[in-house]
C-alpha cells in the first residue's frame, strides 16, 4: 500500500516538531549499542499504549530504520482499526496455517514501516508466547527494530523483547501499580525498562 491511515492523534503527538526527531534519534542511538525489539505494555487497558506504540514505530521508520510494528494484544487488538484496514489474515494465521509473514504483512512504502496484524477475536484463539516468539524472531532477521503491542502486563511477551515501556495514565493508574509491574518485567529477564506518562494534566 502507498500509505497508512494515520490517527490524527498519532500525527500531532508524535510526528509533528522536535518530539519526532528527537525520539527517532534515540532510539537509533540505542538500536546501535544492540536494541533490537522493544515491548510496550501497561497497567490498564485504555492508557494510550496502541497510540505510542504507532507513534514510536512511525517517528523511528521516518529516520531511515525499517520498522516492524507487531499487534500482540490478543485481548483487544487495536491496531488493524487505528489504521483503517481491512484484513483477512493476521500472524496467527501465519504460524498455524504456514502462511508467510510476508503475505499478511501490511507495508507502508509512504510512512517506512510494517504492520504485522491481528485481528479480533484473537483471545478465542489463545496465541501462545512461543508462537509470537517465531514471529518475532523472523522479523529481526529483516528488520532494524521490532515493536510489541504486548497488552496489559504481558509479562510473557515483553520477556521477548530487548527492553519495555509502561504506558501509564496519570489519571488512574497509580504509581506503586506501575512499580509492581517494572519489578515483574524485571523478575522475567528485562533490564531496560522506561515509563512514558500518559494524559498528564499539562498536556494537551
Amino acid at each position: 500500500m502507498n500509505e497508512f491511515d494515520i490517527p490524527d492523534t498519532v500525527s500531532e503527538l508524535f510526528l509533528c516538531g522536535a518530539l519526532a526527531d528527537q525520539l527517532g534519534q534515540h532510539i537509533v542511538d540505542a538500536q546501535r549499542d544492540g536494541l533490537g525489539s522493544i515491548a510496550l505494555t501497561s497497567v490498564l487497558p485504555g492508557e494510550g499504549r496502541s497510540t505510542v506504540a504507532m507513534g514510536i514505530a512511525l517517528s523511528v521508520a521516518c529516520t531511515g530504520m525499517k520498522v516492524a510494528l507487531v499487534d500482540a494484544d490478543s485481548n483487544g487488538p487495536t491496531l488493524v482499526d487505528d489504521f483503517a484496514l481491512e484484513l483477512d489474515h493476521d500472524w496467527i494465521d501465519a504460524i498455524r496455517d504456514g502462511i508467510p509473514i510476508e503475505e499478511i504483512a501490511v507495508a507502508s512504502d509512504s510512512d517506512a514501516l510494517t504492520l504485522i496484524p491481528l485481528l479480533p477475536g484473537a483471545d478465542e484463539l489463545s496465541p501462545t508466547s512461543s508462537e509470537l516468539e517465531q514471529v518475532v524472531e523472523r522479523l529481526k532477521q529483516s528488520f532494524d527494530l521490532v515493536i510489541i503491542d504486548c497488552g496489559t502486563s504481558a509479562l510473557s511477551t515483553a520477556s521477548l523483547c530487548d527492553s519495555a515501556l509502561v504506558v501509564r495514565d496519570a489519571s488512574r493508574t497509580d504509581v506503586s501499580e506501575i512499580e509492581a509491574l517494572v519489578d515483574d518485567l524485571r523478575r522475567n529477564g528485562l533490564t531496560g525498562i522506561g515509563i512514558v506518562e500518559n494524559f498528564c494534566q499539562d498536556s494537551e
